[in-house]
């Protein structure tokens, strides 16, 4: 779809700005579990729509998400969770600190440089100096109670991962050092 060109007022360089045509009517439409109740107002230069979610929420949503799917319900309905600094920052029962996806942003610098120090700058499974660039720092964490337990070096952490998720792993291991003569098994 073409857009017009209409020449701005006041300027008298020739500047051209686009003017939209409105998008068409289409209220009574189902998008994803939005029902478009009525055209609602024009900000940012976006067209939004008056939507009611299945869950009876009523929201503007913007025309282009509505039509490209972007949209297609309201965040309670869609599972995702509002603010990512709150879950971040939420401690566990035990006042240890539960592992969010988010948790490099929002205030977890102190949180981490607390722990470093907390463990004198050493990676608790192989006793090695952790790096001085917090980049390379991985938080080990309970995965069924989310809680926080030490940073590692991210080898370190993938390594106890696997074995958290399957102890055979070790003996299976050894066995394989063993086999193939390793001179520290």
């Amino acid at each position: 779809m073409t857009m017009p060109l209409v020449e701005s007022k006041g300027m008298a360089t020739g500047v051209y700005e686009h003017k939209r045509t409105p998008p068409p009517d289409i209220s009574g439409h189902q998008f994803g579990k939005w029902v478009v109740l009525e055209r609602g107002e024009r900000k940012n230069n976006s067209y939004y729509w008056s939507c009611r979610c299945g869950c009876g929420a009523t929201k503007q949503v913007s025309n282009q998400h509505l039509i490209n799917g972007k949209s297609t319900c309201c965040v309670k309905c869609s599972g995702r969770k509002v603010s990512l600094k709150r879950r971040a920052r939420r401690k566990s029962g035990s006042g240890k600190y539960l592992y969010r996806s988010g948790m490099y942003r929002n205030g977890w610098c102190e949180v981490r440089q607390q722990q470093f120090d907390a463990q004198k700058g050493v990676c608790p499974i192989c006793d090695k100096p952790l790096f001085p660039d917090p980049a390379t720092w991985a938080w080990d964490h309970d995965h069924v109670s989310d809680e926080c337990r030490e940073l590692l070096h991210r080898g370190c952490n993938v390594f106890v991962g696997r074995i958290e998720n399957d102890p055979k792993i070790v003996e299976r291991a050894t066995e394989y050092l063993k086999r193939h003569g390793s001179q520290y098994v």
